[in-house]
Parts: structure tokens; sequence; C-alpha cells
């Protein structure tokens, strides 16, 4: 028993640890169907489909119009004078609004397809239901679902309205009636309220039946099938579901690294399976009912349109009902064929009178989307070519796919697993039979052939076959092959590291051994700015110091000055008796290297004049002060003594001796930089020095030793600031 124990705790663990590799590497697949689809020629949807966003903009100049819903109105009404062809929103119109009658009219006018949304968490109806039973008016009766047909419900729905019209006028002429005493008031108010608050729920109640007697499909009992299942609605105000051509959810689907990659055109709610709104839609552009969708999960939907095409649309999807979007245009691309929703406002009222990009013979016949546009909107996913897409804009491309039968094809996991076999037999046999020079030529051409076969494919046909498993089969197979060489060279690179991470940071030596046969770190002239710190007073401070309080505050000065370097992101290069040598820029590349620079010398002219105030370290009496000298140009950088028992990094050049001869020069607790450096600080866009809380004064010219002229010099006037730069 305990040995079963055991291996059952194996092979839980095991299983476990190859799910999430296999997690892992689907993830890593998804990302790289990400990278090709963003390889691909961007372009713009449908000429026909435009979108219509509302922006903060219009949230600031039409906030109480939208609240109202006064601005969609008024948006039909030019829509209507443009010839649309159709109008979807991807908008919730939740609640009832002030201007939903006349919004109603224009759907009669306007043909408009408006959304709903699932949630996930349940409501408790059951309990609310009870309470309808002591509501006494006649229309409760239609709560008891006793209809066979939609026109039923809907004649319940209008009913029930016309009777919350009613109570809410009652209420209206109750209040303005001053002849009845304030209790009476009080309780006939209360009376009435109840049964509005009642009325209300039954007309949601019967708003959930309408949907589902219009639009609800049978679930079909496929074991293949796998559909989202949620348990609420969101429906939209009853009046406009009623007089609006279409319904349909909104819903988007995640993937587990949170990008949106396919959407849900079918959901499961209760015991139906619902549509999404643009699914919907093209049910009635094509001229095909709801009943007649022939649905297979994990295979399509299919249907025979009656008008504006010829033949059978199949439309794949998942066993979830997915489907995914063969995104075609970015963010910048949508926006080429959109408008906000106050340029068509501004159109509607002044027509061509001022400049505009609206064009009515784009409008005629188009497929207009309406939806939220804010750059920092909560309806604002990330989608494989961009980070932050508007959702509105999913519409327009799941559409324009089906418009164009331009869908994505990904081949079955099948597929994955026959292509990686394959290939990690074709390696080994290469291995096999050939020298393992040729080999791991023939393995990088394959590799390189394999993956421009995956480009290929997505940008021409929007095939997208596997490749992270056959990539990484090939990979592997390739650091096998190369093993040998490896193996031989680690031996050298052990003796290199022994020896050089004794003679230089560590930071440096795990970069050159990390670059160990890249010739270029090895002597690499390029620009750098050089840092000289020296203290001023050395030798007076050494005699009056015993030798052990001398190592102490040596130890505490070096390790100050290294720190604040360190923080700044340079390197310390040598310390040379009571010098510090550091270098910006090299051997990494490091932006605003001559920035960083200067700020890390004032940090360390702050440290000392700390350190004075509070020597805690070493018990001294003098002053203790420091000279710095800073200089940016060419160098040439890398290590000497590679083939020698000792190996250094450094750098030599002119450079190199004008910031030792600036830092001889300056004063205690005095910078001085060349012209150099002051000209790259000056196009630095480093926040700090545009606040002007450090000055830069240019002295005269000195005469430094070993240069034929003098020299630019500046000094850098820093007193006013104490805080650490970093």
């Amino acid at each position: 028993m305990p040995f079963a124990g055991f291996v059952r705790c194996v092979y839980i663990f095991v299983s476990l640890r190859l799910r999430s590799i296999d997690q892992f590497l689907t993830n890593l697949e998804l990302s790289s169907r990400d990278i090709r689809m963003r390889l691909r020629t961007k372009k713009t949807a449908h000429e026909k489909i435009i979108i219509i966003g509302l922006t903060d903009i219009e949230h600031f100049l039409h906030g109480s119009a939208i609240y109202t819903r006064e601005v969609y109105q008024l948006l039909l009404q030019v829509l209507q004078s443009l010839e649309v062809r159709a109008v979807l929103f991807d908008v919730l119109f939740e609640y009832p609004k002030p201007y939903d009658s006349t919004i109603a009219l224009k759907f009669q006018e306007v043909p408009s397809f408006i959304s709903y949304k699932f949630l996930t968490a349940d409501m408790p109806f059951e309990e609310l239901e009870g309470d309808m039973d002591s509501l006494d008016f006649s229309l409760a009766k239609t709560g008891e679902r006793d209809f066979e047909t939609s026109e039923t419900i809907a004649d319940s729905l209008w009913n029930t309205l016309d009777f919350l019209d009613l109570l809410n006028l009652q209420l209206a002429e109750l209040e303005a009636n001053q002849d009845k005493s304030i209790e009476q008031r009080d309780h006939e108010a209360g009376e009435i309220t109840q049964k509005i608050n009642k009325t209300k729920f039954l007309l949601s109640r019967l708003s959930r039946d309408f949907l589902e007697e219009t639009y609800g499909l049978p679930c079909p009992s496929n074991s293949r099938a796998n559909p989202h299942e949620e348990k609420f609605v969101i429906l939209p105000a009853a009046q406009l579901m009623l007089n609006a051509r279409g319904v349909g959810f909104i819903n988007i689907i995640k993937e587990k690294e949170d990008v949106v990659r396919r959407v849900p055109l079918l959901i499961r709610y209760k015991e139906n399976l619902y549509p999404h709104l643009d699914l919907v839609f093209l049910c009635d552009y094509y001229g095909v009912e709801l009943s007649d969708l022939k649905i297979e999960f994990g295979k399509f939907i299919s249907f025979a349109p009656t008008k504006n095409f010829k033949g059978i649309k199949r439309i794949p999807i998942d066993r979830a009902g997915n489907v995914l979007i063969n995104f075609r245009e970015d963010k910048p691309a949508m926006i080429e064929n959109s408008f906000s929703l106050h340029q068509v406002l501004h159109y509607g009222r002044y027509q061509d009178r001022f400049p505009t990009r609206i064009k009515p013979e784009a409008f005629k016949d188009a497929v207009v989307i309406i939806g939220d546009m804010s750059p920092g909107g909560a309806d604002v996913e990330p989608i494989p070519l961009s980070p932050a897409y508007p959702m509105v804009g999913i519409h327009a491309s799941l559409i324009s796919m089906v418009w164009n039968d331009d869908y994505m094809f990904v081949p079955a996991r099948g597929w994955d697993m026959g292509i990686t076999i394959i290939l990690g037999l074709l390696i080994g046999i290469l291995f096999g039979f050939t020298e393992y020079r040729q080999a791991s030529l023939a393995t990088l051409l394959g590799l390189g052939a394999y993956l421009g076969l995956c480009v290929y494919l997505s940008s021409s046909h929007s095939v997208f076959i596997p490749l992270v498993r056959p990539v990484g089969t090939i990979a592997g197979s390739y650091v096998f092959l190369i093993f040998y060489i490896l193996g031989v060279k680690e031996r050298e690179r052990r003796r290199v590291k022994s020896v050089f991470l004794k003679s230089v940071s560590p930071h440096i030596g795990e970069e050159i051994l990390r670059q160990y046969d890249n010739e270029a770190i090895w002597g690499l002239k390029k620009e750098v700015t050089i840092l000289f710190v020296d203290i001023r007073g050395f030798t007076p401070l050494s005699e009056a110091l015993s030798a052990r309080e001398l190592v102490d505050f040596l130890d505490a000065y070096y390790d100050t000055i290294s720190q604040i370097i360190f923080s700044h992101d340079g390197v310390v290069n040598k310390f040379v008796g009571d010098a510090v040598l550091a270098l910006f820029g090299a051997p990494l590349e490091l932006p605003d290297a001559e920035a960083r620079a200067i700020k890390a010398a004032i940090d360390i002219q702050n440290a000392m004049e700390e350190l004075n105030r509070n020597p805690s370290i070493v018990k001294i009496t003098r002053t203790v002060s420091v000279g710095i000298g800073i200089s940016t140009g060419e160098v040439v950088v890398g290590t000497v003594g590679r083939k020698k028992i000792r190996i250094e990094y450094t750098a030599l050049g002119d450079t190199v001796n004008i910031a030792d001869r600036l830092q001889g020069n300056a004063k205690p607790g005095e910078i001085l930089i060349n012209r150099r450096t002051y000209e790259k600080v000056q196009q630095s866009d480093d926040p700090y020095f545009a606040s002007g809380k450090v000055h830069f004064e240019e002295l005269s010219p000195m005469m430094l030793k070993g240069k034929g002229k003098p020299v630019d010099v500046f000094r850098v006037d820093y007193r006013n600031n104490f805080k650490n730069l970093k």
C-alpha cells in the first residue's frame, strides 16, 4: 500500500508537470500566431462597413444627450438621410430613457440591430417571482409562460408597457393633486409605486420570454458540442427590443493571456442557444431565418442565403461555438474607416458647408456599427494586432470576414503532433548519416525554410500551421548536434571565468562570457563617458590615520562610490590608489550615458558631504572631499590579456586621459566636464536637467597635460540639489 501510494503521487506530479508544459507551449503557439498575423499587410475592413465611435469628446459635448439617448435619435435621423443599409449598436440600452419612443420609431425607418449581454453570475429571480401572485391586474397572467408564439408575447409586452405608462401618469397626477392630505397622497403613492415596481419586474420577465421565443435555438445533443453557458442576461429596454430589426449578444472571449482572438457566435442560456449580434445581422442580410441555420459544433454554421449571395455559406466554429477572427486591420487601419459621433452629427446639421470627412456616397447602402472608442474605456481590449483595440472593431472584422469568406485555418492538434514527429525523425536521420558541421547547416536551413513556410501560408492563405513544437524539435536537434562543440569550448570558458571574474565586476564578467565568441567585445571603438573620482588631500589624511583606520575608510569610500555608480548603471572599472575610474556606455549600450554620469557625480559629492557630517564608520577629524572629471568621446574598450594569466576589461584613448586631467584640475567638491559631455546633456530629454536644478558654467579653456591646444571645460553647478538622483 505505501508503495502504491507513492506511485500514485509520482503519477499525479508528472501529469501536472506535463500539463503545465503543454499549456506553456500552447501559449507560445498562440503568441507565434499573433506575430505572424502582425507580419501580414494591414488593410481596412470592407468599404461598406463604417464605424461610428463614442470618444471622450462625445461624452464631454453630448453627455446628457447620450444619457437620455437623444443623441442616438439625432444620429439615426442623419443616417437615414445618408441611406445606410443597417445600423448595429454595440451599446447596451439597458434601462428605459425619455427618448426611447422616438428611437423606436426610427428603428422602424432604419433597420437597426441592438445588443444585450450575458453574465456568469445568477440572479435570485425565483424568489422574486413569488411576489407576482399578489399583483391584482389581468396582465399578471401573462407571466405564467403559457404562450405559443412570439407575437403573443410581443402583445403582452406592449400591453405591459402601456400599463406602466398609465401607472406613471397616475403617480404624476397624484403628486400634482393638492386636494388630498399628505398622508393620503403618500399612502396612494406607495401603492402605485409598488405596482410600478412589480410591473417592471413583469416586463423584465416578459422580455426574457420574448428573447427565448424569438431568438432561442435548440441546443443539439452532440458530444462535440461544448458551448459557453451563462446564467443571467442583461436585456435592452423592452420598447427598443420590440422595434429593433434584430437583437443579439455582444460578449467576447479572452484567451488565458487576456488577448481577444475569437468571438462566440452562440451562447447557451437556460436550455437554448442564442446568436451573436453579428450572426443575427448576417442572417437578416442574407435573408435567412435563425431556425434555418445548420449548427455543427467543431465544424461549421452553414446556411443557404436567399439574397446577396449564391451558394452555401459556412462559418467555421470550434466545439464551443467560437469563430477565430482573421484580423486584417489594427487600430490605425480601423480609424481610417471610422468617424466620431460628433463628426456625423455635425455633418447632419451643416452638410458640406464646412470641411468634412463625411462622404454621402460612402454611407449609401453601408452597414454602420456604433460603439465606444474611448482610448481608456472599458470596451478596449488587446488583440493580436494591437495592445488596445476598441471592441466595436470586432464587429467590422467579423462581418467583413464572412462577406469575403476570409477565414483563418488552424490545423487540428493531430497535425501539430504529426509534423513534430516527422521533423524529429528527419533530424535524427540527418545526424546519423552526415558530418556534424553539415548536419548543423542543414538543420539551420531546414529551420529557416519551415519558418518561411509558416509566414508564407499565414500571409497568403491565412493558414496558420503549427510553429512552436516543430521549431522546438528542430532547435532541440540542433542543440544536440552542436553539443560536442559546446563541451569542448566550455573547458576554455571555465578557465577564463575562474581568472576573469576575479578582475572585474560580475556584471561585466557575465556579459563578456555570454558574448565570448563575439570578437567585437575583445576590442571595440565606441563613444563612452569616462568618470574619474579622486580624494583631495589623501596623503595628509593617510598619515593621520592608523593602518587599520585607513583600510576601513577606503573600504567605506570605495563601497559608497561603487554603489552610487552601479545605481546609475555605470561600471566601476578600476581603483587606482584613492582614485576610481568608471565607465558609462560600455560594455553595454546605455541611453543618456552622459546624463547618468553627471547624476552619479552629483550623488558622489552629496554622499561625501554626508560622510563628513556623519563619520559613522571611521572617526576622522579632517574633511574629506573629492574632485571629479567627466569626459565623453571615442575610446577603445575591450579585454586585454585574454591569453594570459591576468585578464582585464579596460578603456583606452584620449578621452580617458582628458577625464583624468579634468579630475586633477577639479577643486574639492567640484565637477568638471568636457564640451562633448555638455553638448550631449543639452540634447538629453532627462526631466532632471530640464527642470533647471543643475546649471553648467563655461570656464576658460584649460591647457591639459599631453594636449597641444586648450580644452573647453564646463563646471557643474549642483549646490541646490541634495537628493539622490536615481
